[in-house]
């Protein structure tokens, strides 16, 4: 992940820490993961907030700043789907930092780590530039363990920094989907998996520069039967426009891996063909 905060997330950071000192009960909303599902509280959930090696994935992990924000909003979309997930489901948000001693202390590093804290942190109004919203990347991984010890791992990619970038185009993305495929959805306090479920996945993939590998979507985002694809493309496109499509997918993945070689990398980011940060037992080959 590529990305840098605003003054004013720093700040929003800042009150909120200070809101904790003044009124106890706020922090209490704070760490728990259920302040967003009024009147059901589920299973103990894991806290994130210590660097620790996961053995199954084989890498160290370190706390997420964004979790306690994120995986309320998870909970919630549990909540108002009715518990699809299981009303036992356990969620939490780290990162990567690999395997061995490395990843151990770079784990430990980014514990230690406060945004809120830092004297060098941008002030209200200074924000990321144009170059680094556009230099900006994240990949994520996101694997499922089911009751019986099946696991499922799912990818999500953006091509902008995850701030600004590409949150700006979510936003318009999610707007356009409230006013066309989701139009009679209901009012109030919600989240995009209950409101508008794969029709949102299927506008960001093709506007929004989001990549979602190993998504499993509902029976109504398939065009026509299971298996006919092909079929369906050659039909609808035919195979004089379908090999423009596919040429033009091509010739767009040749001109951005060109345009990546060529800017600077910022760190930690992999130029296309480069190391993954994934855990190497997870990338198939």
């Amino acid at each position: 992940m590529a990305g840098a905060a605003s003054g004013g997330t720093v700040a929003s950071g800042q009150l909120t820490m200070k809101a904790t000192m003044e009124d106890p009960s706020v922090m209490q909303r704070l760490m728990s993961s259920f302040a967003l599902t009024p009147g059901f509280e589920g299973a103990k959930q894991p806290t994130g907030h210590k660097p620790y090696e996961d053995t199954e994935l084989g890498s160290w992990v370190a706390p997420f700043y964004m979790a306690p924000i994120n995986t309320k909003n998870v909970h919630r979309s549990n909540f108002l789907l009715g518990h699809p997930y299981g009303t036992d489901f356990t969620y939490e948000e780290m990162i990567f930092t690999g395997p061995s001693e490395k990843g151990e202390a770079m784990a430990k590093k980014l514990s230690k780590m406060d945004p809120t804290k830092d004297l060098n942190a941008p002030k209200p109004g200074e924000s990321p530039s144009k170059e680094e919203r556009e230099n900006g990347y994240y990949d994520l991984m996101f694997t499922g363990v089911s009751a019986d010890g099946k696991r499922m791992i799912a990818s999500v990619k953006g091509d902008r920094d995850p701030g600004y970038g590409s949150t700006s185009k979510m936003i318009t993305e999610c707007a356009l989907c409230l006013l066309d495929e989701a139009k009679d959805a209901p009012g109030g306090v919600l989240t995009p998996a209950p409101v508008m479920g794969g029709k949102i996945i299927d506008r960001l993939q093709a506007h929004a520069g989001l990549t979602f590998d190993n998504v499993a979507l509902g029976p109504e985002n398939l065009l026509g039967t299971e298996g006919q694809g092909l079929k369906l493309a050659l039909e609808t496109l035919g195979r004089v426009r379908l090999a423009q499509v596919a040429a033009r997918a091509v010739g767009k993945a040749q001109g951005e891996q060109r345009l990546t070689r060529r800017r600077s990398q910022p760190q930690g980011r992999s130029p296309i063909g480069g190391p993954s940060p994934w855990p190497s037992r997870y990338l198939s080959s």
